[in-house]
């Protein structure tokens, strides 16, 4: 994350975009969200579902299988990393395809802060994840 003048921080700011992190100004302060994907539909994940048949579709079914294995076990030691941070989960109704968490700040710098810090977990956490699964 680049410096920024904190100042110019506006509403619903995106801090992190890559990792899904935001930063909102509300009445009492500001909330740092940070949003998980988990997976999205089955065609989505993998479009030779639909449409006419293709001859590598057991293949390419046990790759997305593997492929949603990592993915999943990431969003799984990330949680536990925000946990920690004191981030508790949205109770948003029908979080189908992500997973959201939030902490509060009262000041700007506070909230950045915790951006920064929550920023550099879920990239060590990605990095370490990807590393297992190699």
């Amino acid at each position: 994350m680049r410096p920024r003048d904190l100042r110019k921080l506006r509403v619903d700011e995106e801090v992190g975009l890559e990792l899904g992190v935001k930063v909102l100004r509300i009445e009492e302060g500001y909330l740092v969200i940070v949003n998980l994907p988990l997976f999205g539909k089955p065609n989505w994940e993998e479009k030779a579902l639909e449409g006419e048949e293709v001859e590598d579709l057991p293949e390419r079914i046990e790759k997305l299988g593997k492929e949603l294995h990592v993915r999943l076990r990431t969003v799984a030691e990330k949680i536990r990393a925000i946990r920690e941070l004191g981030f508790r989960k949205s109770e948003a109704q029908g979080a189908t395809y992500s997973l959201e968490y939030f902490k509060e700040a009262a000041k700007p710098e506070e909230a950045l802060g915790i951006a920064e810090q929550i920023m550099n977990i879920l990239r060590a956490v990605e990095k370490k994840t990807v590393i297992y699964s190699k």
